[in-house]
C-alpha cells in the first residue's frame, strides 16, 4: 500500500468525525510531497520522518511541532518505529541462524 492512499484516507475520516483538520491535513500532504508519493508504506523508515521534521532549519520551532503532531495524529511513528523494532528483530535472529518465518 502506498502512502498516497493512506494520508488522503485518513484525512477523510477525520474530517468525516466533524473536525475542521485543516493543519494536520496540511501537515499530512507536506509529508505525501516529502516522501514521495509512490512510496509504499513499507518502505519509509524513521529517517524519513525525521528528515521531514526537521527539514529545513534542522531546528525544533513551531512548524516542527505542527508536523510532528500531525504524523503522531495519524500514527505513522508509531507504525514506523513498530516496524523498525520488528527489522531488527529479525535482522538479529537472522544473525542467530533463524530462518525469517521462524517463531522466536
Amino acid at each position: 500500500m502506498k502512502i498516497k492512499d493512506i494520508i488522503p484516507q485518513y484525512i477523510s475520516y477525520r474530517q468525516s468525525l466533524g473536525e475542521k483538520f485543516r493543519t494536520n491535513a496540511a501537515g499530512l500532504r507536506c509529508f505525501l510531497k516529502y516522501a514521495g508519493e509512490e512510496t509504499a508504506i513499507g518502505n519509509l523508515g524513521l529517517t524519513v520522518c525525521t528528515d521531514f521534521l526537521y527539514a529545513p532549519s534542522g531546528k525544533v520551532t513551531a512548524n516542527w511541532f505542527c508536523k510532528y503532531t500531525a504524523l503522531k495524529g495519524c500514527g505513522l511513528t508509531r507504525f514506523l518505529m513498530s516496524v523498525q523494532r520488528y527489522r531488527s528483530v529479525s535482522n538479529s535472529s537472522m544473525r542467530m541462524g533463524h530462518k525469517a518465518g521462524d517463531r522466536l
